[in-house]
């Protein structure tokens, strides 16, 4: 979003406008999700409704409800300003949006803002120490529901607060030394790779399919292709990718064990922006198509006479449920 404007409920977007997948956002530290507003708060068959498993899963012990509308909440147009400022919370501010709309604005690690429209089933996570504000949108009406950890509590501390150590906290992990870990540990640039974001997947991948493996060391690439993981438990939103994660790992160390080198790169896949898109990039790129995740997908080195060392032979795609994985 652009840094002035004279309404802040206003889209208030660049010329020309800069998009955010969902995939930068979580690599801030933000977990979007989308819900079914119809159906999210409902139990079926007395099972428990989707936000009931979404708070046992996350360790949530708690929820309220806010209605941000002139009518509703007193003081309106001063709370809006308040919640406006700049500012950071001591634990994470989780919002799921129950009916209406408005803004959440963040700060990206070059400190330029970037603004989410949150609408009715938008579920999002906030990190503790993260500079954010939020706004109203020209509809002035937003119903929100905030779930807690502990103790319902909202208390902001508003910026500069670079010394609070929360706000340490988030530039350490998300800004000056960001984790990066694949199923394997921590992600590396050589043989254990993580992609987050598919719009980097060519750049990474050329360089090892043309020349990367030695076919005569048998060398494997092994493409993988998962779920975003939660950020509080670390498991994928993928079942099955909870269930594959493990046996990924176990078979590269297995094969590594038998003296093979393997390039392992895990691709991540971000739930909001996969489900239900077929232009997803995954899905149309001519090397991947992916059908469905998890995917595997592994490839052995090979001589060519005719291209030359580094071309790669496709031995393994397999996708689905777990119930696929074989030993590489």
């Amino acid at each position: 979003m652009c840094d002035e404007f004279a309404d802040q409920r206003a889209e208030n977007r660049r010329s020309p406008n800069v998009p955010v997948s969902y995939e930068e956002l979580a690599q801030l530290g933000i977990f979007v999700r989308k819900l079914n507003p119809e159906t999210m708060l409902e139990s079926i068959d007395g099972k428990p409704s989707e936000v009931d498993r979404i708070m046992a899963s996350m360790g949530y012990k708690n929820r309220d409800e806010v209605c941000c509308a002139p009518d509703k909440l007193p003081n309106y147009e001063t709370k809006l300003k308040m919640f406006f400022e700049e500012h950071i919370h001591e634990d994470e501010e989780i919002r799921l949006i129950k009916e209406g709309s408005g803004y959440f604005d963040f700060r990206n690690r070059s400190d330029e803002w970037i603004r989410v429209l949150v609408k009715a089933g938008d579920f999002i996570i906030v990190p503790a120490g993260m500079y954010h504000r939020f706004t109203m949108d020209e509809t002035n009406f937003t119903h929100a529901i905030r779930l807690f950890s502990d103790a319902p509590k909202w208390i902001a501390i508003n910026r500069p607060c670079e010394d609070n150590p929360f706000r340490q906290q988030f530039l350490e992990e998300y800004v000056q030394h960001p984790k990066r870990k694949t199923v394997l540990g921590d992600a590396d640039d050589t043989t254990n790779i993580l992609i987050d974001l598919p719009t980097t997947f060519d750049a990474v991948i050329k360089p090892i399919i043309h020349g990367g493996l030695s076919a005569g060391d048998k060398d494997l690439l092994v493409l993988y292709f998962t779920g975003t993981p939660n950020p509080k438990t670390g498991d994928s939103w993928c079942p099955d990718c909870v269930t594959a994660d493990p046996l990924v790992a176990g078979s590269v160390k297995e094969a590594e064990s038998k003296g093979r080198r393997v390039v392992f790169v895990e691709c991540t896949v971000d739930r909001s922006s996969y489900l239900k898109n077929p232009s997803y990039p995954y899905r149309v790129h001519p090397f991947i198509e992916l059908p469905s995740i998890p995917t595997l997908m592994v490839f052995e080195a090979t001589d060519s006479e005719d291209e030359g060392p580094g071309v790669q032979r496709l031995v393994k795609q397999e996708s689905g449920d777990a119930a696929w994985l074989q030993k590489l």
